[in-house]
Parts: C-alpha cells; structure tokens; sequence
C-alpha cells in the first residue's frame, strides 16, 4: 500500500514539473508587423499590416488608431488562420488636414495582444488651389496665358482657362490639361484675338474632391508697332512720348514719336508755312 502512495505522488510531482515545460514548448508567437501606408486626400482610408504566427492556428487581427500617439480607436476584428498573411482595415476619417497614427495587433484565443510599429501618415485639405499668374507673350492677335495650381498631396487633376471680353461672362473655355504631381505652372495660348481688345480671364482646376478656379485678370492687345516721322523714313524709336495733338498739316498721324524728331518736323512745316504766306502776300 505504502509503495503505491508514493508512486502516485511520484506521478502528480512529475505532471506538475513537466506540464510547464510542455506549454512553454508549444507556446504560440505571434509577429504583427505594421505596413507603411502613402499620405490621403479622402476620409476613405485602408490601413496594412502583416501577421506571422509559429503554429497554425485561428487567431484575431485588429488594427488601432488615432490622432495622436495614444491611438484610442479599434477596428473590427479579423479572424484568420493562416501562418503568415497580409491584413487591411478600411476606416473613415473624421476629417482631413491632419496627421494620423496606426498600428496593426493581434491575439491567439485568450493570449495578451501583441501590436506592431505605430506607423502615421499625412492628410491633405483635399482644396484646389487654382492660380491666375497673369498674360505673356501678349501681340496684336495672340497672348499667352499663364497658370498655377496647388492639388495638395493628391495625384494631381486638370487645369484649362475660362477667359471672354467680359469679366461677368468668361463664356469661353480652353482644352483641359492633365497634370500630374502636387504643384504646377501651365500655360494656353490664345490666338485669333481682336488688336487692341481688352480681354478676362481666370485659371480653374479640378480633382477628385471637385472643381474650382482662380481670381479674373485680364489683358489688352497691342494696336500694331507705333510711327514716327524722321528723316531716311519711318519706323519705331524707343523712350517715345504720345502726343496730345496731331502735327499741323499731318492730321492723320497721331501715333507715338520721338519728342526731338516732332519739334524738328514741327520746326520745319512752320518755316513752310511762312515762305508759303510771305510768296502769297507779296
């Protein structure tokens, strides 16, 4: 009898010392491991991370976020079964212009939670931000519109002017561009333009948040090159002044001319007009 007892406590002491040995060698470890994620310009967001487990098994898969550090947000939980495997969560933002931290965790049956990196990215406004720079280029009949446009972190949109001779009705709209990138500068001529006509015009841009565009600017046509009157012929002299005034006897000039070349062509017609008058009275 006494042999037995002992052999039974023998036993008991032997389950209880190799029964911790024998969980610890079977414990399940789990690797959560958080996926950069790229900056948004929308709420819609899918946040990644990646789950390794030593022994096949079922277990949860969760992500947590926030807008600071400290998280505070859960996700719905995934049940998965696999040794390694790939996860994403969609979540909506509650807004946009901020940053916003993230980590993926997860947990076999009644096991602590294990979590990964906390990882963040960035949101923008999701605002265009459409720039009428101004005109160059500008001729008789032609000018050379020029834009900026502002798409935040998006992947860029579509650009093109609204322009017209009337700064309540730009009734007239340019070819769209596709621009890609965050900022840009663009451009549109404009040709078939009526000299010396005063146009309007402003720059717009569109993306997936919408459409909007840029304060009007306008800009006027040349009239053609000026004229002046000057011995050897004529031509355009620079630092010219416009006169008040047609020169006497030449009515239908009335562009402008250099001063020094005005006083000596005024200089001469009035030394003629006197010979003129002194033949006539004598």
């Amino acid at each position: 009898m006494r042999t037995k007892i002992l052999s039974i406590i023998y036993s008991f002491l032997a389950v209880l010392i190799l029964t911790p040995l024998f969980v610890s060698a079977q414990t399940v470890t789990i690797t959560p491991t958080t996926v950069q994620i790229p900056d948004s310009t929308t709420k819609t967001v899918v946040l990644k991370g990646n789950v390794l487990i030593s022994t096949p098994g079922v277990f949860n898969v969760w992500f947590e976020w926030g807008t600071t550090n400290k998280l505070g947000v859960v996700s719905p939980k995934i049940i998965a079964s696999s040794n390694a495997q790939d996860f994403q969560g969609t979540i909506t933002l509650p807004s946009l212009g901020i940053s916003y931290y993230y980590k993926v965790c997860a947990n076999q049956n009644t096991s602590p939670s294990v979590c990964g990196e906390i990882k963040t990215f960035k949101t923008g406004s999701g605002a265009l931000t459409p720039s009428t720079l101004g005109a160059e280029g500008i001729t008789k009949n032609s000018a050379t519109l020029v834009g900026g446009v502002n798409f935040g972190s998006s992947n860029g949109g579509t650009v093109w002017f609204n322009w017209g001779l009337s700064e309540n009705s730009l009734s007239t709209k340019t070819p769209e561009q596709k621009i890609t990138g965050i900022g840009k500068r663009f451009t549109t001529e404009l040709t078939g333009l009526k000299e010396g006509t005063k146009y309007y015009f402003k720059a717009c841009a569109k993306n997936t948040t919408g459409d909007t565009c840029s304060t009007t600017r306008s800009f006027t046509t040349t009239a053609g090159e000026s004229v002046i009157i000057e011995e050897g012929g004529g031509g355009f002299v620079p630092n010219s002044v416009e006169l008040l005034a047609p020169l006497p006897g030449l009515e239908n000039i009335n562009e402008n001319i250099n001063i020094s070349q005005y006083l000596r062509v005024l200089f001469r017609v009035t030394i003629g007009l006197t010979i003129f008058l002194a033949i006539i009275f004598l």
